[in-house]
């Protein structure tokens, strides 16, 4: 976990979600991983939430229209994610379209292309990249990528929901890898302050203390507290 909010601090999300399946599953191959559709790699991160934190997910999006913050909380199983059967994509949905007489064959993004794109310096660089990958001219890329997101249902959630304050109703996009990423590091700190204050206390070193289980740690917290 602590190894994982290193990460998240210093890498990309996409970067960042391919660690954390492959910290969670290690037999998988990171090139499997980079093949899959954005949609199982989102699939993979809600079962690695499930198993560490629970199915209920909880965040505090911000009104855009009133500007106040307020709390939603969401079980990700009822959007269609469930417990991974078959790390393998097999073959990706395509569908044949026609822009302005051009053929093209859409297929839904992957992994890769999600980590290309965020190496991309600059946003014409990433549109000239997935215009490339998705064989498209890049006056209709537009068009390709709604395509290519349909294909993909897993990959655009979006919440409904309606702020308390002003009741002003907005969707939004449900990012497991950001959301995540924020959650790891967030504990991460705080397994961090928990280390720091006993080591402090009885002069442990980092090790000793995170070899102990979570509730021996919670009793000298509160030896200490005491």
């Amino acid at each position: 976990m602590l190894r994982l909010g290193d990460v998240a601090r210093r890498s990309s999300a996409a970067e960042w979600a391919v660690q954390a399946v492959l910290a969670g599953w290690p037999g998988l191959a990171r090139t499997q991983v980079e093949a899959w559709p954005l949609g199982q790699l989102d699939n993979a991160l809600v079962a690695l939430r499930r198993t560490h934190f629970g199915d209920e997910w909880a965040c505090e999006p911000q009104c855009t229209a009133c500007g106040e913050t307020f709390d939603l909380e969401f079980d990700p199983g009822t959007m269609g994610f469930g417990i991974p059967s078959d790390w393998e994509p097999g073959a990706l949905p395509t569908r044949a379209i026609e822009f302005s007489g051009d053929a093209a064959i859409i297929r839904p993004l992957i992994v890769h292309d999600l980590i290309a794109i965020e190496r991309c310096a600059q946003e014409g660089d990433a549109a000239a990249y997935l215009a490339a990958a998705l064989e498209v001219a890049e006056e209709n890329l537009s068009a390709a990528l709604e395509l290519s997101a349909e294909l993909d249902p897993l990959s655009n959630i979006w919440l409904a929901t309606q702020c308390p304050e002003c009741s002003a109703e907005q969707a939004l996009l449900f990012d497991p890898a950001r959301f995540l990423a924020e959650e790891v590091a967030r504990h991460a700190d705080r397994l961090l302050g928990e280390v720091a204050d006993i080591a402090q206390a009885y002069h442990w070193s980092e090790a000793d203390i995170l070899a102990m289980p979570a509730a021996r740690r919670r009793f000298y917290l509160t030896r200490i507290a005491s």
